[in-house]
């Protein structure tokens, strides 16, 4: 009761104030002070009548669009507001930043990639030079999947300005993912660290890097420690460290504790959805909280190949769900065909069935893909999953 009352008093002032200002400065000042306070409600009310009051001042309309965009996922009408601040503002680099902005809520709303290069053209042509703008345009390129062009933006912008870290985590993310240049990544990283040596996401990819690539465990983990001593809360870190206590030190206690602190920060991340459910399954034989958690990953991104052959693996090694298991590893195949992983432990199931003209057919094609498979002794999928930093 006491709650609500508060909530009452609280809303009563709200809306006196609302009332009493007609200063748009003095709105838009209350409004970042309300969102920043996680009050998003008020925040809204308070912006819509500073913008109504100002509706030709650019930066209180790209603030707006902003609170629309990040605090309430409302991309098409901060597009709407972008644009308008666009048309109030001269000043070359709020133009850029409302441009890059503009940008980030078409992508969000799968505008065509054409759309969405126009808009970067037209940001770099207010500062050619701006390394902001070209790691930005860099990141779109690469969810088109023009790898080439992204690389040739993030050195561009790496060389007008060598420290830049979101340029230098950018291509080492893309010269590991793309290319396999897992040593021409670990330079980038190292770069990216001596220019900052307190950004986690630096922290958090380089740990990555020697710890997924290097086998140097104790540089990662000593890496991994300092980025959650810096930020105790990002999720990235929290999941790959707590892969490391799990598969390297067997720690499946600190493990746990770090994969549950993750998914209570961010209930959709994917990564740590799939590494807990993996741990419970395997160690504690908590076969339905597992199937909870990759149900929750798998509704978060219904593609995932890790997650749907994690999934599909449980059912059929732990818990004789051979039907079932079935469906998840042909629905995995028809999304991802050259998956490996699905191909064997799919093989598996046929041949623990008797049907070995199928199975033997799928680890044929599971070999010509990747010589290296392991057909069939120990082809029970990937257990864990780690993510780069940001």
């Amino acid at each position: 009761g006491q709650e609500r009352v508060v909530g009452r008093r609280q809303e009563m002032l709200h809306q006196v104030r609302l009332r009493k200002t007609n200063d748009p400065k003095d709105l838009g000042t209350y409004a970042r002070w309300l969102r920043s306070n996680g009050s998003t409600k008020f925040a809204q009310e308070a912006y819509a009548k500073a913008v109504s009051l100002a509706p030709s001042n650019g930066v209180l309309l790209n603030n707006y669009a902003s609170f629309l965009q990040k605090s309430r996922g409302d991309y098409a009408k901060a597009e709407i507001y972008y644009r308008r601040a666009l048309t109030c503002t001269d000043a070359l680099d709020l133009r850029q930043g409302m441009l890059l902005n503009l940008a980030q809520v078409m992508t969000l709303q799968q505008r065509t990639p054409e759309e969405v290069d126009g808009v970067f053209v037209s940001a770099l042509e207010l500062s050619p030079t701006s390394p902001d703008c070209l790691v930005a345009y860099a990141m779109f390129r690469q969810t088109v999947n023009d790898f080439a062009g992204a690389e040739q933006l993030l050195r561009q912008a790496t060389a007008i300005e060598q420290g830049h870290v979101g340029g230098l985590n950018g291509l080492a993310v893309l010269l590991e993912s793309v290319k396999g240049a897992h040593d021409d990544a670990e330079e980038c990283y190292r770069r990216a660290y001596e220019a900052d040596a307190n950004h986690v996401p630096t922290l958090a990819n380089l740990a990555h890097n020697l710890h997924a690539f290097k086998r140097d465990y104790d540089a990662a983990e000593t890496l991994y420690k300092r980025a959650l001593s810096l930020s105790p809360d990002h999720c990235a870190t929290l999941c790959n460290y707590g892969y490391l206590l799990q598969n390297e030190r067997g720690n499946i206690a600190a493990a746990e504790a770090l994969f549950k602190q993750a998914i209570a920060l961010n209930p959709a991340h994917e990564a740590a959805l799939i590494n807990y459910a993996g741990l419970v399954a395997k160690w504690g034989q908590e076969y339905s909280l597992a199937e909870t958690l990759y149900k929750q990953a798998l509704r978060v991104n219904p593609t995932h190949l890790m997650a749907l052959t994690n999934y599909a693996s449980m059912l059929h090694h732990g818990m004789d769900r051979l039907e079932e298991a079935e469906k998840v590893y042909k629905q995995t195949l028809d999304i991802q065909p050259s998956y490996v992983p699905a191909m064997v432990n799919y093989g598996l199931l046929l041949e623990q069935r008797k049907e070995l003209e199928g199975a033997a057919s799928l680890y044929h094609r599971a070999l010509q893909l990747d010589p290296l498979a392991s057909v069939p002794a120990s082809a029970q999928g990937s257990t864990c999953l780690m993510v780069r930093g940001a």
